[in-house]
């Protein structure tokens, strides 16, 4: 019966942690976080961490009850994965380090494993998955004595079966990745497409080059409003802008600005910095530069008139269009000199 109760009792954790494992994509945090609240439970709430290996390191990236160590550390570096900790010797041998007593314990052995300050007894047992340990799951009890045969044959098979749902989360969260990765790409080629299509129907005509790309840029980036500025010695010109067209041809200084970047403010009206020829409405905006040939001719700006930041992906998204953009406005231009 106790056999049983403890295989339900598993299995009911691991039903959590799969779920969880469902719902995850891109945030790995609830998957450790399940894991080391019921790793936690299994062994009566006296504490579990989950540390997950990134090369040479172990990260911290999950703990749950009376463990000693603030919240703000998880996802930092915990301990090398080397045999100064328990944990790091665990990953390292890929076996199961059992303390029944510290006190018992040369001051040798595993001299800076943070254990030692975390009970008087404890229990690291590896999280291993096709032949790699990526990872482990620590327990600590305030009592000397440690942990039953049983007890330890229960984590085991617990953190087994962790081990198959963190890399099933991982695998999940590469998927999702490259799924974003070719969505971005296909809008990016789709929206690139259509300029120069503007370009073809449209030879000559900047104007509308100019209002075909501030509409892309919109959806692309979420945005309320797009300008086009053209570099003019030390000032920048505004040459198109959709909601702002009053201020088309007005000058503004470049600044000391680093343009080699997408550049991010969050609330112009927080911050004196960013990119120039940004109207007053204007709360968070987004600029990255058009060049040819490795010479800066202009910026181009995606703008919010609300106070809603935009995304690294958003900066990743405006700038590879930018460097499309560049060429489809010079030959724009090439087409305009034509004429």
């Amino acid at each position: 019966f106790n056999d049983l109760d403890a295989a339900l009792e598993r299995q009911t954790a691991m039903t959590e942690v799969l779920d969880a494992v469902s719902t995850a994509r891109l945030d790995l945090q609830p998957v450790f976080d399940k894991v080391a609240e019921h790793a936690d439970r299994l062994c009566q709430g006296s504490g579990a961490l989950v540390v997950v290996r990134d090369g040479d390191e172990l990260i911290l990236s999950a703990i749950a009850g009376p463990i000693p160590i603030e919240p703000d550390r998880v996802g930092s570096p915990a301990v090398p994965v080397d045999d100064t900790s328990i944990s790091g010797a665990a990953v390292l041998r890929g076996e199961t380090i059992h303390i029944r007593d510290w006190e018992n314990e040369s001051a040798a052995r595993f001299a800076d494993s943070p254990a030692r300050r975390m009970g008087a007894s404890a229990l690291s047992v590896p999280m291993k998955r096709g032949g790699e340990v990526i990872g482990a799951i620590g327990f600590t009890r305030a009592d000397a004595g440690g942990y039953t045969d049983d007890e330890i044959a229960l984590l085991e098979s617990f953190t087994d079966q962790a081990a198959i749902a963190v890399e099933n989360a991982r695998l999940l969260r590469e998927i999702e990745e490259r799924n974003n990765d070719l969505s971005e790409s296909l809008e990016l080629q789709t929206a690139t497409s259509e300029i120069l299509q503007l370009i073809s129907a449209n030879p000559g005509n900047l104007d509308a080059v100019f209002a075909g790309i501030i509409q892309q840029v919109r959806r692309l980036c979420d945005a309320e409003n797009a300008a086009i500025l053209e570099r003019d010695g030390t000032d920048l010109v505004l040459l198109a802008s959709l909601e702002n067209q009053a201020a088309v041809g007005q000058r503004f200084p470049l600044g000391e600005v680093d343009f080699s970047e997408p550049i991010f403010v969050d609330d112009m009206a927080a911050e004196r910095r960013g990119p120039p020829a940004v109207p007053k409405p204007v709360r968070s905006t987004l600029s990255a530069a058009l060049t040819i040939d490795g010479k800066h001719f202009g910026q181009l700006n995606a703008n919010r008139f609300d106070v809603r930041p935009f995304e690294e992906r958003h900066g990743r998204i405006l700038q590879t269009f930018a460097e499309q953009a560049s060429i489809a406005i010079s030959n724009a231009n090439l087409f305009t000199q034509l004429e």
